[in-house]
């Protein structure tokens, strides 16, 4: 439950990992080691909100350069309007 008196979310937290779980198609082909480590997710270059409390409904995820060490990508949060 994500009602807190004490946190406030711009962004439901739930949803922007769950649009990272769309990177997982390409972990086995990107990963070098025999047990395919995946790839843990450290920084956020940079975020711009333009809609606050809206439900995300979908997520698109482009692929800007990768390496057996990092994955970096522009994912783009959208509602069903999408804002």
């Amino acid at each position: 439950d994500l009602d807190n008196p004490y946190v406030d979310f711009a962004i439901d937290p739930r949803s922007s990992d769950a649009a990272l779980h769309g990177l997982v198609a390409v972990f086995d082909k990107l990963s070098d080691s025999a047990d395919k480590t995946p790839y843990l997710p450290v920084r956020i270059g940079k975020a711009e909100i333009f809609s606050i409390g809206k439900p995300i409904t979908h997520a698109h995820i482009e692929i800007q350069s990768a390496s057996t060490h990092a994955i970096r990508c522009s994912v783009r949060l959208n509602g069903s309007d999408s804002s």
